[in-house]
Formats: C-alpha cells, sequence, structure tokens
C-alpha cells in the first residue's frame, strides 16, 4: 500500500529510514487541519533515550519551557513507542489521531510487527499551553 512511498523516500538507500519517514508522514497528514490558525507550535521529532536516566522528561520540562517563553499555544508529536506516548500523556498531552502499525503496509505485510514494547500504533499528541 506504501511501497511506492517508501521507496521514493527522502532517505537514498536507506529503506528503514523511508519506511518510518512514509509512516510519520501519514500520523501527521491532518496536522495542518489540526493547527490551521495557530501562529506558534512547537513540534518535537524523535526522542529515543534509555529511560533509567530521566533524559526524556528533563527534555521534555525544558521543551515546555521553551514553548512558553516564544509564546506558542501548542506542541505537537507523533509518539511511536508506547514509553514516549505515556510520557507524553502524564505531561497532560492528548491524543488527537492514531494510526495502528497495520494499517501501514509494503508489499501487503505490516511494515512495523513484533516491536519490543507490543505497541499498537503511533499517536498524534497535541498540548495545549495555558
Amino acid at each position: 500500500m506504501y511501497f511506492q512511498e517508501i521507496r521514493n523516500g527522502p532517505y537514498i538507500g536507506l529503506d528503514n529510514a523511508n519506511r518510518l519517514f512514509s509512516f510519520l508522514e501519514m500520523v501527521e497528514n491532518d496536522l495542518n487541519l489540526i493547527l490551521k490558525n495557530e501562529k506558534c507550535v512547537l513540534k518535537l521529532e524523535i526522542i529515543s533515550v534509555h529511560p533509567i536516566l530521566g533524559l526524556a522528561s528533563n527534555l521534555l520540562k525544558k521543551s515546555i519551557e521553551i514553548a512558553r517563553v516564544a509564546e506558542c499555544s501548542h506542541i505537537i508529536t507523533s509518539a511511536t513507542a508506547v514509553a514516549s506516548q505515556n510520557l507524553f500523556k502524564k505531561f497532560g498531552f492528548k491524543t488527537v489521531h492514531k494510526v495502528l502499525f497495520n494499517d501501514f503496509l509494503e508489499d501487503g505485510e505490516p511494515v512495523f510487527k513484533n516491536l519490543h514494547d507490543n505497541g499498537s500504533g503511533a499517536e498524534l499528541m497535541l498540548y495545549k499551553l495555558e
């Protein structure tokens, strides 16, 4: 279903990077509709650190501070791992869109399967700054 998007992705010779890129494009497809009237939105990209150190929590706290100083109205992110989804929820992020991994197919097979965290999909998550 997404064979062409993966093959034509921006990362030449890096199929796995193109798979992730294409999947996140699908997750974030409605981003402009969700945030159409907002002037300043901070978009967080991938957070991938070992949970024992607490770095992700500290990075997220600092990101919220930066967004406030910049007078952003929202922070948005695509969380693909269960741990990331739980961390964002802990900080008050709300899921506005979810795409199941089983719906993202290449040659009729799910691209992402048998994941270490048993995740079922990615969540587009939004935090409204007060």
